[in-house]
């Protein structure tokens, strides 16, 4: 399995596994307790017998939590991501697809427990694999691939005095698949997404940035031999805890972290 994303921000590091691309050996997750001090969050995609549900655990003081199931309804959920608030609360989104209605559900831990899940709003024939980002403000934003009846595009929404603002794409109206996109900061603060689009024959990562107003217009990027090699090493350095039985669908965020070298 291959770890496709590993950005480093500001005190947190993100991952985010998809087991469809496969690179031989496991992936490990976080480092042993004697090797880091580091907090981290794992939401993932797991059959349950019936459906697929969303579950979560968080890692402290070196042990893994048992792991909570977030959902508990008729659709299947997938395609989690999640982040942590400098209030403390854990924002979590995920794709529920429940027969033709492909929508982008959350749900918010505060008080020590999960809230009810919730419905974001988009009008819109399909919304699938969001990334939730929450900025210097607090502010949760979310994107994903959402579909007017045409091709896919990359849309956004925050969530602004208790309430989600009117999803709008992230880039121009154009002729081709908008897809995977990928949300994150950068050094300032800025949100950052990062998505495929399908340019002259193949799928290019775009990369667009949020001014304060508006997005950039969409770059092309391609990665960086040195942030491969970061990506190979963190997957060896990180083990997933054994009660997580389906990797298809893992998000993990490392929420903090501080390596000690081994003395």
């Amino acid at each position: 399995m291959k770890i496709s994303t590993s950005l480093f921000t500001s005190a947190r590091v993100v991952i985010f596994l998809v087991a469809s691309v496969l690179v031989g050996g496991a992936i490990t997750c976080s480092a042993a307790p004697d090797q880091t001090d580091t907090k981290m969050d794992v939401i993932w995609a797991e059959s349950d017998g019936l459906r697929y549900e969303i579950f979560t655990s968080s890692y402290r003081a070196g042990t893994w939590g048992e792991p909570v199931m977030i959902t508990d309804d008729n659709a299947a959920n997938l395609h989690p991501s999640m982040d942590v608030g400098a209030d403390g609360n854990k924002w979590a989104v995920w794709s529920a697809i429940d027969g033709s209605v492909f929508e982008i559900r959350y749900s918010v831990f505060e008080n020590d427990e999960w809230q009810e899940t919730k419905t974001l709003p988009a009008d819109l024939s399909s919304n699938i694999k969001p990334s939730i980002i929450i900025d210097n403000n607090n502010i949760p934003w979310v994107v994903w691939s959402g579909n007017n009846g045409d091709n896919d595009d990359i849309y956004y929404s925050r969530y602004v005095d208790g309430e989600w603002t009117e999803e709008k794409r992230v880039h121009d109206i154009n002729s081709v698949p908008d897809i995977l996109p990928f949300l994150d900061t950068d050094g300032e603060g800025n949100p950052v997404v990062s998505w495929d689009s399908f340019i002259e024959g193949s799928y290019q990562k775009q990369q667009s940035t949020w001014d304060g107003e508006n997005w950039s217009s969409p770059s092309t990027i391609v990665p960086e031999v040195e942030t491969l090699e970061e990506q190979e090493d963190w997957q060896n350095s990180v083990t997933l805890p054994e009660f997580i039985s389906d990797t298809r669908h893992v998000f993990l965020r490392i929420i903090e972290s501080e390596i000690k070298e081994n003395k």
